[in-house]
């Protein structure tokens, strides 16, 4: 009788033990990052969960990020990638990326090797001037971090691009999606 009480009594709690939760998505600078894949399959990265994103299509396999959802920062913020080669022009290395940043007077900083995870991803960063829809006048200028990732056949260039004087605020994420980012060939 007592060890059926036990028993009893060790089930009742065993059922009342907390299911195990799923890893909660992670939260870098207040933004909730989720997995994403790309159009094409040839890469995976975490991404901002509540940024609206277009996908290149015809042009290939890669996307826009516009952001953040809200703030002062709001519609001002981009993550962007991007496949090289891409049958149209000739960037095939991360070195070719930078030199036709000097080509466009864009004054790209140096081109750093870095170790991410165990590989090799190249990094530079220039200014951009943020131009309205229709004129040239310079309504403020952008901040350009670029990260070059080699993958099969070429790499993949991941930019974050935000108003110079606060693209802090979001280069954490940047540093995230470039962190968490695997190529599939």
């Amino acid at each position: 009788m007592k060890s059926s009480r036990a028993l009893a009594l060790a089930l009742l709690c065993a059922s009342c033990r907390p299911a195990p939760q799923s890893p909660q998505p992670p939260v870098v600078a207040g933004v909730k990052l989720v997995g994403y894949d790309g159009a094409d399959g040839g890469y995976s990265c975490l991404a901002p969960g509540d940024w609206k994103a277009l996908e290149n299509g015809a042009k290939g396999p890669g996307v826009t990020m516009f952001g953040t959802a809200d703030g002062p920062l709001r519609g001002k913020v981009t993550l962007a990638i991007s496949r090289y080669p891409d049958g149209v022009d000739r960037i095939a290395t991360p070195q070719d990326y930078w030199n036709s940043l000097k080509l466009t007077n864009d004054n790209p900083g140096p081109l750093e090797a870095r170790l991410v995870d165990g590989r090799t991803i190249y990094v530079t960063h220039y200014d951009s001037p943020q131009h309205p829809p229709h004129g040239w006048k310079i309504l403020y200028m952008n901040r350009v971090d670029v990260a070059l990732i080699p993958a099969a056949n070429g790499f993949y260039a991941v930019d974050h691009r935000a108003p110079a004087d606060a693209y802090r605020e979001t280069l954490p994420i940047f540093d995230a999606v470039v962190a968490s980012f695997k190529p599939k060939s």
